[in-house]
Parts: C-alpha cells; structure tokens; sequence
C-alpha cells in the first residue's frame, strides 16, 4: 500500500471536477462550500483499532472523545465553528453494546464542549477491528474568513500553538518504547488520549490579516508545515530550538534532547 500522501496524490486528479459551490476540494484540512451566502466546513476522519489506537491504553469514552477532537480540529485550522457531527461506526465481535454507549458519550460530550451536536449517522458490523468514521459540518462566521493552506507567503514567520512532540511521547511511553519520569508521563500520556482542538485560537489568527495560511498538526510540525510550504510553493526552515516546551517536559528536553526533538 502505498503512503496516505501517495495515495491521496494518485486519487485527487480523478476526483477535481468543478462545481458551483465548492470553493476549496481536495488539498486543505477541509472542504469550503459556498452555499446560499453561507461557507459551510466539511471534514471527514476515520479512526481504525490498531492504526490510530490500541483499546488497552484508554476506555472506550475517551476514545471516542479523542477520535472526535481529532475531526473537529480540522474545522479549528480553518478558523471555523463546528456545527453538527455525523458518526459511522463498524463494532468487532468483541466490542459490547454498553462499550458502543460509551464511544457514542465520548463523542457526545468532545462535540458538545465545542458547540455542536451529533446529528445522525450509521452502524454496521465488522469482522474485527473497530472501525469510526466522524464526518464534521462546519461554518465560518459571517464577516470572518477561511484560511487556507495554499496562503502561505516568502517571509512569513512560521508559529505553533501549544506544545508539540506531548501527543507522540506519551505513545512511546504507552508502547513501551520510552521511559518518562511519572509528571512526564502525566502530562505526556494525558495529551496523547485527550487532544485539544484549538478552535478559540483558530478564530482569533483567522481575524488577523497578518496570518496567511493555517493547518492543524497531525502529522507532526516539520510535516505539516512541508505541506503549507509546498502548497504555496516555498520551502521553510525550523529551528528546533525555538519550538515551545510544557515545563513537566522540560528535564527530558535537557537529558535526550533527540528524543525531544524528533516528537516536537
């Protein structure tokens, strides 16, 4: 199989025709619409048990939960408001109904603390893995503006909200694969099972014409902003040294400092 960016290269040519409404396709954290005077934000992720999560690191309310903050982060990097989800879920023979009630809280109370609702969706069986595909209807305020990846301008200062690298070290910690002091691992493990979308900061950078281009970071910074640079067909330069650090994480800056800066 090839790499999601390859797949995604191979699959989008067949699929950009042209439509009245669609302002912005495939390429960006969401898709823009332009609808009867309203730019309407839609957004799809899918979550697969043992590619995006183990089921012995959290219970199943914060993986539904996590699953959702991740949909609805695409909608905060376009400086957006979340409005409605919709929820597909395949159930493997070991997952209960009562752990179905759970995801389905999850989702509920991550959609809820951002302002919107789950509105419908679908359920059918799978012959193993859980499966969850959160589809995330979205809008720009009227007066506001999308930002998109494709802005990007020669100069521009590249900037981070947060604290990266917290979400991958607390996985390596889960995996077995990296050793963090006990506030290390708390602040580390809990960033990896309860991602923040930032939709408050993604509106208030939307409403600064200084802001060219936005992305949320999924992939990692130095990834993530490859694609902002190619879509605006520049190159950009990181200093790892200048990416912020959470205090709890620190010592460990200090004592592996490669191990900090390839999760950063």
């Amino acid at each position: 199989m090839s790499s999601e960016h390859q797949l995604i290269e191979a699959l989008a040519p067949l699929l950009r025709r042209a439509h009245p409404a669609v302002r912005t396709g495939i390429g960006d954290d969401c898709a823009v619409l332009e609808v009867d005077g309203a730019t309407l934000l839609l957004t799809v992720d899918a979550f697969v048990e043992e590619i995006h999560f183990r089921r012995d690191f959290a219970p199943p309310r914060v993986l539904g939960s996590r699953a959702a903050a991740a949909a609805i982060s695409d909608i905060a990097a376009m400086g957006g408001e979340v409005i409605a989800l919709l929820v597909t879920a395949a159930l493997g023979p070991s997952w209960t109904t009562d752990d179905a009630r759970e995801i389905a809280t999850g989702i509920d109370q991550r959609a809820a603390a951002a302002g919107a609702v789950v509105i419908g969706g679908d359920t059918t069986a799978s012959p193993g893995p859980l499966f969850l595909d959160i589809t995330v209807l979205g809008r720009i305020p009227p007066g506001a503006r999308a930002v998109l990846r494709d802005g990007a301008r020669a100069g521009d200062l590249i900037a981070v909200t947060g604290t990266p690298g917290e979400a991958a070290l607390g996985l390596e910690h889960l995996l077995g694969r990296l050793h963090l002091t006990p506030s290390e691992q708390a602040r580390a493990v809990a960033r990896h099972l309860d991602p923040t979308p930032r939709l408050r900061e993604g509106r208030i950078l939307a409403a600064c014409a200084g802001v060219h281009a936005m992305i949320d970071v999924s992939d990692g910074v130095a990834r993530d902003v490859g694609h902002l640079a190619r879509a605006a067909n520049l190159r950009a330069v990181l200093h790892p040294d200048h990416l912020p650090c959470h205090p709890a994480l620190d010592g460990l800056r200090t004592r592996a400092r490669e191990t900090w800066v390839a999760a950063a």
